[in-house]
Parts: structure tokens; sequence; C-alpha cells
């Protein structure tokens, strides 16, 4: 599984990060240091992710307009 942040959340979390004199080498590492600033695990509120995702999207298919 491919994991691909969005490019606004990626703006973001590198916008308001510190200069990092070690930045993260690895994937392991960049975990990590998502989940001490918040990235990962931000939404204790969504238990489930993928269909979380799942129900946003049909709600936005379905939406109606105005």
């Amino acid at each position: 599984m491919k994991l691909t942040p969005s490019y606004p959340v990626l703006q973001s979390v590198l916008s308001f990060r510190p200069f990092l004199q070690n930045p993260p080498k690895t994937g392991l590492d960049l975990v990590a240091y998502w989940e001490s600033v918040g990235v990962i695990n931000s939404r204790p509120d969504i238990m489930d992710s993928q269909e979380h995702a799942r129900r946003l999207h049909h709600q936005s298919e379905h939406r109606e307009r105005a």
C-alpha cells in the first residue's frame, strides 16, 4: 500500500515545521516524525480511516447542489 499525502496537507506540514537539523531519512523515521507533530493519529474520533474516506466520498458524490 502506497501512502501519498495530499498536496495541501504536505504544504501545511512543511510550512509550519521547524528547520530540522536531522531530517527523517527513512519511511519509518518520517512516520515517527509525523506522529510526534500530530499529522498521524490527530483524529481520535475516526476509528476506521478507510470507512471514513468512503463515507466522505459518497457524501460528496450525492450532495444536493444549490
